[in-house]
Order: structure tokens, then C-alpha cells, then sequence
């Protein structure tokens, strides 16, 4: 049947899970222990360690690899997908995504310079500026985190939250809510994608002015102060922070969603068969996505060289309109000898694009 309804998932590794919290809270610790949990042990997830984030040194039993570069980062990506077999990761954590950004913004820093020459002031001006920064670095952020899903990888970002002032239109008094610590920019590239939005916090009992004890809890529902949420309707607000209690709030929620009761051996039988599949599904993509690189014949150092479609076009209309368009013989003749009609726009491969690019660049 061409279209059928939608059955919920039911494996931990079918959701993008986004965690926020303070510093040393045990967001990594959390990682380690879910997986264990879940999956019966530690082996069967990757704890991506980016920029200079290296909390887990201190955590035993993580499986876990430094990234300090965005360079090493889409190497260790493109690793996890080329070479999926040698691995028996389900879930990859990214930790944190705080570095995350940083490194890419970096990279566009870097891009900028490598195309022009010249330093960018600062995010905003790069790459011609109007924002052109902040969207590269959305995309580039977005192509690895679609690497690995595709690739069969369940993915858990972990973040920082801190306390931010709120405003609301026409009210004169902020209020204050418990987020990322992220522009909200940059928030929206992994809370937009996410399924849940976990918040990890502690909870003080002060008497007499002396803290009497703390308690740590992982909220999933926004109250207007801690910002939360899940897209599984039947999960609690808050539990107490533990491997086992996250996972039982998660699977209330995915019961709480189906339409029909499953029993807890119905629901493991259903989980064994969903990792089956997304082990399929990973493996047709890596297959195409190999098939694609050998067409090119390409290094990947050649490969990491070449400007995305994307950006090439624009590139190529403006540099086209310096030199005089269709009144330019030669730029015509260059057109035409890379593309049909002398339209770069019907062309399909990126690296024949490229080459173009260099013709036209070339031309005075």
C-alpha cells in the first residue's frame, strides 16, 4: 500500500533526545548509564567529546572520543557511517553541543577566509554577511546530525542551561526562565529536531538559611520557569534523576501514546524489531551514499574541498553579472562548454559545478 499510518516507535534510539543542565549535574554520567540500561551495556554507545568538553575522563566504562576541531568531528562522523560495521553503537551523544557550535562557527570563520582572503569581523559579515553566516553554520551542523540519524544512529544532544530574561510584548516587568545557554539561534538547530527536551535541575531544601539537602530531577514539561517539553504526551512533568527513571517516563509516554495497551514483552519484542529495521534503513543509506562518492572518484580531502551547490549558485550569478553576462563571448563559451544551453543551474553534479566555478572565477 502506498500510504499507510504511522505506528510509534518504542526504542529509546528512535527519538532525538536534548539535554540541558548545569555544569557537572551528571548529564554525561546519564548518557553512559541509559545506555546500559537500554541496551545492556556500555559498548553500545558513543559519547562524542567536542571541542574542549572532556568531562567523561572522569566517568568509567564510557565509550566515548575526543573531537577537539570541527575538522576531527566530521571525521569521526563520516567514520561512525563509512565504517558502521566495525562498531556496535545505537546511540551517539554529542557532548556538548555548546562546543558544537563553537566549532562551527569557527569553520565558517575559516571558510571565509579561505574564499576571500580576509578575516570577517565577525559571524555576521561572513560569507557576504545578511545572516549568511549563521545559516552556514545551521547547515553544516545539520548535515552531521542527518549523517548520523541516517546512518542509524540514535542521537542525544547535551547541552548547558542558564538563567535568562523574558520580556513579553506590552509588559513592562522580564521574567525569568531556566534554557539554553545558547543563543536561540543556535538553540533551534537541535530543539526544533528534538522529540524531548529533558532539564536537569536540583532541587534545594534551605532551613534556617542552611541548605538541608539537595535533590537532582529531570523535568519534561514546560511550567513557565524550566524550559521542557516532549512530543510524548503521557510523560510525567519531573522524575528523580536516574537511568532507570528517565527510561520508565519515557516508556509511560510511549505507551500513553498507542492507541492500543502493549505489554512489557509486546513492547520488547517491538523494540528488538524497530532497531532491526533502523539497522536496515542505515545500511541501504550507507550503501547510496557510498555508490555516490565512487561516481565521483574523489579523495576525501577532494571531496571536503568542494563548495556546496548551494552556495555555488548564487556565487556564480554574481560573478557572471561582473562580467557582463550574456554580452561576455567568452564567459558564454565557458558556460556553454560545462553546461547545456550555457545554464549552470540544470547542473547536477557538485563537482563539475566546482570546476565551472574555477572556469568563470578565472575569467577577466
Amino acid at each position: 500500500m502506498k500510504y499507510e499510518p504511522n505506528r510509534i516507535k518504542v526504542d529509546f534510539g528512535s527519538y532525538r533526545h536534548y539535554w540541558r543542565g548545569v555544569k557537572k549535574i551528571g548529564k554525561s554520567t546519564m548518557f553512559r548509564d541509559i545506555v546500559k540500561e537500554q541496551y545492556g551495556h556500555t559498548k553500545y554507545g558513543l559519547l562524542i567529546s567536542t571541542g574542549n568538553e572532556t568531562g567523561y575522563k572522569a566517568l568509567d566504562d564510557v565509550y566515548a572520543h575526543e573531537t577537539p576541531t570541527w575538522k576531527s568531528l566530521v571525521e569521526t562522523i563520516d567514520d561512525l557511517v563509512k565504517n558502521k560495521s566495525d562498531n556496535e553503537f545505537r546511540v551517539v551523544g554529542i557532548d556538548t553541543i555548546d562546543e558544537m557550535v563553537a566549532m562551527a562557527m569557527q569553520e565558517v570563520l575559516d571558510v571565509h577566509k579561505s574564499r576571500t582572503g580576509k578575516k570577517a569581523k565577525s559571524i555576521n559579515d561572513a560569507l557576504g554577511g545578511y545572516g549568511a553566516g549563521k545559516k552556514y553554520i545551521e547547515k553544516i551542523i545539520n548535515e552531521q546530525i542527518t549523517k548520523l540519524e541516517r546512518a542509524g544512529y540514535g542521537l542525544v544532544f547535551i547541552g548547558h542551561c542558564k538563567l535568562r530574561d523574558v520580556k513579553e510584548k506590552g509588559e513592562s516587568e522580564p521574567y525569568q526562565i531556566l534554557t539554553s545557554n545558547l543563543d536561540a539561534n543556535y538553540d533551534n538547530i537541535f530543539a526544533d529536531k528534538a522529540d524531548i527536551i529533558a532539564t536537569f535541575i536540583t532541587d534545594k531544601i534551605v532551613k534556617d538559611n542552611k541548605i538541608t539537602s539537595k535533590d537532582r530531577f529531570i523535568v519534561f514539561r514546560d511550567d513557565g520557569y524550566i524550559d521542557s517539553g516532549s512530543r510524548l504526551a503521557g510523560m510525567p512533568d519531573r522524575v528523580p534523576m536516574t537511568a532507570k527513571d528517565y527510561l520508565k517516563a519515557f516508556h509511560e509516554g510511549v505507551q500513553a501514546s498507542k492507541n492500543t495497551f502493549a505489554t512489557d514483552e509486546d513492547l520488547e519484542e517491538m523494540r528488538k524489531a524497530e532497531v532491526s529495521q533502523r539497522e536496515q534503513q542505515s545500511q541501504e543509506f550507507i550503501a547510496q551514499a557510498k555508490d555516490e562518492k565512487d561516481e565521483n572518484n574523489l579523495t576525501e580531502e577532494e571531496e571536503e574541498a568542494l563548495i556546496p551547490m548551494d552556495e555555488l549558485r548564487p556565487m556564480l550569478n554574481k560573478r557572471c553579472s561582473e562580467l557582463g553576462g550574456t554580452k561576455n563571448q567568452l564567459l558564454m563559451a565557458t558556460l556553454t562548454r560545462f553546461a547545456e544551453g550555457g545554464n549552470f543551474n540544470k547542473i547536477k553534479d557538485i563537482k563539475t559545478l566546482n570546476d565551472l566555478w574555477e572556469a568563470v572565477e578565472a575569467l577577466n
